[in-house]
């Protein structure tokens, strides 16, 4: 039996109101700007907020709507970048869940914190603003040509010290200029939407909006996440899979033991091999160090790994590898004093091995 979501709708100057809706049911409720409101319900529920006519273009009124998210048991950042006023900074508001009235924006203090949502507001425009919590790292955004007669667009949020890890496609968006968001650390860009499908992405958290232009009236929304896994190799629809072993063994009986996962020995080049290394720390702070997929020929002395790629680079500790006849095989120390550096090690040394299998990404050129 389907149960009914009874659902209050309250406000600090008006009677409660009350409703009883089946699954999918829809009740719309009219508010005074005077009034703040609560929305209340025995079971999950979406609640949208708009007005029947935030804009006139060509005497036709215009609905916009915008979801609003539940409140949280914190506070959460909200950083509205310089991009969204172009054109209309003396129009531009923001609606915040635990403000009792609109509030005008103000550039100089573009970030805010609330329970709930923010909604920035400008003449065509109602757009609910993601908080740095739920920011993610992959972003997939349609141009629709049917919207030709429109200046389409992507706003992008990033931290500034990750600015140069956005890419659009396979094409890195370093060296552009970027906005200041004041009082942050984050900073913002926008950037024209040229091909049909845009695939936004970076190894580190950000958000991504998308934007239209119409005159001087602005449209847009959220942009469609796809992934929250982090890569630096794309976007991540399934997440890597790392396995530290429990038992010590040596280099050889590591890749068995991987193997009869399904996994490999992490043989990663070294610029992954950094980039998760603080995530194994996190995982087992006591572990010092793991078996990796790297081992030198004993032919030629070359340094050669598992997948037999080529090596693209290495991340060998001061003064390593030695000679020869020092090691073998190839250990990542755990310890973050050692910048998670590499030593060659004989291959008969008891250590864990670090079993991995690659992510399956996101087609970053979408047909």
């Amino acid at each position: 039996m389907v149960q009914k979501n009874n659902i209050k709708w309250k406000g600090d100057t008006v009677e409660v109101q009350e409703v009883s809706l089946q699954p999918f049911n829809l009740a719309q409720f009219w508010m005074s700007k005077d009034a703040t409101y609560e929305v209340e319900a025995t079971e999950p529920v979406s609640v949208l907020f708009g007005h029947p006519c935030t804009t006139v273009f060509n005497c036709t009124c215009g609905m916009l709507v915008t979801p609003l998210d539940p409140v949280s048991q914190t506070k959460l950042n909200f950083f509205i970048p310089p991009d969204f006023t172009t054109n209309a900074e003396d129009e531009a508001s923001l609606l915040i869940a635990d403000q009792g009235s609109p509030l005008p924006y103000d550039p100089n203090n573009p970030a805010v914190m609330s329970v709930g949502s923010v909604v920035f507001h400008r003449p065509g425009l109602l757009l609910n603003i993601i908080p740095e919590e739920d920011f993610a790292t992959c972003f997939l955004i349609n141009n629709d040509p049917r919207l030709e007669f429109m200046n389409v667009k992507a706003v992008l949020v990033v931290h500034k010290d990750h600015k140069d890890l956005v890419y659009n496609g396979s094409v890195p968006l370093s060296g552009q200029e970027w906005n200041d968001i004041k009082t942050t650390h984050y900073v913002s860009k926008t950037v024209t939407l040229n091909k049909m499908n845009n695939v936004f992405w970076s190894p580190k958290a950000m958000m991504v909006y998308h934007i239209g232009y119409q005159g001087t009236i602005m449209f847009g929304n959220p942009a469609p996440i796809i992934s929250k896994y982090t890569s630096l190799k794309g976007c991540v629809l399934t997440p890597e899979v790392v396995d530290i072993g429990d038992v010590a063994m040596g280099w050889r009986e590591s890749i068995q033991y991987c193997r009869n996962m399904g996994l490999d020995l992490a043989s990663m080049d070294g610029t992954e091999m950094r980039f998760l290394a603080p995530k194994l720390h996190a995982m087992n702070e006591t572990l010092k160090q793991v078996w990796i997929g790297f081992r030198r020929s004993s032919l030629t002395g070359e340094w050669y790994r598992l997948s037999k790629t080529k090596i693209e680079n290495t991340h060998w500790d001061e003064g390593e590898p030695g000679e020869p006849e020092e090691g073998q095989c190839a250990m990542m120390s755990l310890d973050p004093d050692k910048d998670f550096g590499w030593s060659d090690e004989s291959c008969c040394t008891a250590a864990v091995p670090l079993c991995h299998k690659d992510p399956i990404l996101f087609p970053l050129s979408v047909t």
